[in-house]
């Protein structure tokens, strides 16, 4: 997929174009849905990300399991403490996000639950952690 190729040369704007086709077709497509929400944390579009994350868990599926390359060298880093290869990646949401992706459920239901009482991100992270919580332990990640 030429979107997956963009993604690993760093050009994340083309890769989203590209992902955003697969989408408008198929918008069930988990592996497409992970790599674009990989692509808006480096770029740093939050909520566009928050949004296909939530959309990623409304999925009629136990098994959200991504399918891809990309995803093992992010979680690597993320569990060995280093985030200078996301240096978009400040922000504790997009952590919450990457984290749960990960396999790191609890970690990220922590970090969304700081934001629920935040009013400008409230909006958006209540229903990702009704969505988590309807999920409860029988996703597959």
């Amino acid at each position: 997929m030429l979107g997956n190729q963009y993604f690993l040369n760093g050009q994340y704007e083309k890769a989203l174009t590209q992902y955003a086709e697969v989408l408008a077709q198929n918008p069930e497509n988990k592996a497409v849905l992970i790599h674009t929400i990989l692509a808006e944390v480096q770029l740093g579009f939050l909520e566009q990300a928050l949004g296909h994350f939530s959309q990623l868990l409304s999925l009629e599926s136990d098994e959200i399991a991504p399918e891809n390359a990309y995803l093992e060298p992010v979680c690597h880093d993320l569990s060995q403490g280093a985030k200078a290869q996301f240096g978009k990646m400040q922000n504790e949401l997009s952590r919450a996000i990457l984290d749960f992706l990960c396999s790191k459920k609890e970690e990220a239901k922590e970090l969304f639950g700081k934001y629920v009482t935040d009013s400008r991100w409230e909006k958006l992270v209540r229903p990702i952690l009704n969505k988590m919580e309807k999920l409860g332990q029988n996703a597959k990640i």
